[in-house]
């Protein structure tokens, strides 16, 4: 092993460590400084300094690293982001000895940059860091121009999909209302521990709220009259007005009521002072029976008695009911992204929302029919067909394929361009129609 190797490794090693160090120091950060932006900066001037008492050093491949990394940050690349590619990286170095990296990324094929005991999620994550480390040092834009070792994807792990909000919230409270049924009321409120209880999973339920969150609100941040409004600090500082009406076709009419009527009997206890928190006592029934108000240990606390009534879910499960009831309802997915207070826009559609299927049919069932009514049978492409029924051409060839593999269809589909006949069309939309629905 050589000098200069032994000297990349130690330097990386103290920035890995040092990296670690100001991700966990985030936690101290005051609440009023945005602890991503602090740590980026301590990064920024870490990244400098190493860079500038390594500009002599006869190791090219460890001015290319800091320089990916200086270049990372300021492109906007997370700190936890960033701490992975620094891993990356390092893992790469141990396991290609000696080596130059933009000579062994074009030499070897991707079994042989790899480690071979390497998880899919981490083989892919590691390629990526790999990828954006290439295209720095050579310029490189497109695909084709990636050696044939980065030219490896990974299929992502298959999401099973829920057709349906599986939630029943009317069946959880009334197992709410027996297990609180003989909880002693707490001193200073009239409301009973199991209308709290009630009023926090009807708020999650139909705002998308996180239980923390619900749990911080105060008089002045909830109102409910014909509708929903709640002024929330959400996730990252993020200060959210949601407003929910019946008009979105999400809040049942019973709810509301529920809900409004837990309002008025809160409103007029605290006088309508508008600082006053908005539950008060405890939430949950405990051991011991003392008070808990600690919003940290309101999530495990709930769950456990969620728990303890036959729900097992999790409490997170209700923002995920908010979130495929709106968009079965008809809600824009950008509409639910900003009512969930979403930084981006994947995370809706990949983790929370699971009724695309049912959409689908419900489209594809409209277009159906109104073809049914066409007298004269005639031909539609696929392309024609994807757009009738809002999906892509590759979603509807691929669905073609399958119809083919089953025997659904009369003639053979080879080809993305090839045309079907009308009651083909119609045949494969029923068929499909019926897969969703079983």
């Amino acid at each position: 092993m050589s000098e200069n190797f032994d000297a990349l490794i130690d330097v990386l090693t103290n920035l890995r460590l040092k990296t670690d160090r100001i991700r966990a120091e985030r936690k101290a950060i005051s609440n009023d400084d945005n602890p991503e932006i602090m740590s980026r900066k301590q990064l920024q001037i870490l990244l400098q300094k190493s860079l500038d008492g390594h500009i002599a050093s006869k190791s090219q491949d460890l001015q290319l690293i800091i320089r990916w990394l200086i270049h990372e940050l300021a492109a906007g690349c997370a700190v936890n982001s960033l701490h992975h590619k620094l891993d990356d990286i390092c893992v790469f170095v141990k396991h290609n000895i000696g080596k130059s990296i933009i000579d062994t990324i074009k030499n070897s094929s991707v079994n042989q940059i790899c480690p071979h005991n390497m998880k899919t999620e981490a083989r892919r994550r590691y390629l990526s860091s790999m990828r954006s480390l290439y295209r720095f040092a050579t310029g490189a834009d497109c695909w084709s121009d990636l050696p044939p070792s980065l030219k490896h994807r990974l299929l992502r792990r298959p999401v099973s999909v829920k057709n349906r909000p599986n939630i029943n919230l009317g069946e959880i409270i009334n197992r709410i209302r027996q297990e609180t049924a003989h909880i002693s009321q707490f001193s200073n409120t009239a409301i009973s521990p199991g209308q709290y209880l009630e009023a926090l999973v009807l708020i999650c339920g139909f705002t998308g709220l996180r239980i923390s969150e619900v749990v911080s609100l105060s008089m002045g941040d909830f109102w409910v009259t014909d509708r929903i409004t709640v002024m929330a600090k959400r996730k990252g500082n993020k200060q959210i007005t949601t407003e929910i009406s019946p008009d979105l076709g999400i809040l049942p009419t019973n709810a509301l009521k529920t809900l409004r009527a837990f309002w008025t009997q809160r409103f007029s206890e605290v006088n309508g002072y508008a600082q006053e928190p908005l539950f008060t006592g405890y939430l949950f029934n405990t051991n011991d029976g003392e008070i808990d108000q600690n919003a940290r240990n309101t999530y495990q606390r709930l769950r456990r008695f969620l728990s303890r009534i036959g729900y097992d879910d999790g409490p997170h499960s209700f923002r995920r009911h908010f979130a495929n009831l709106a968009r079965y309802q008809g809600v824009a997915l950008l509409e639910i992204i900003n009512l969930l207070g979403h930084s981006t826009t994947t995370t809706a559609p990949l983790s929370y929302i699971r009724v695309y299927p049912l959409i689908q049919a419900r489209q594809m069932r409209a277009w159906v029919q109104q073809q049914q009514n066409v007298s004269i049978p005639g031909q539609i492409s696929l392309g024609q067909l994807a757009i009738s029924i809002n999906q892509t051409r590759e979603a509807v060839f691929r669905l073609v394929c399958r119809a083919n593999n089953r025997a659904i269809l009369s003639n053979l589909v080879t080809s993305r361009t090839d045309t079907i006949c009308m009651q083909g069309a119609i045949d494969l939309l029923i068929w499909r129609i019926r897969e969703v629905q079983e």
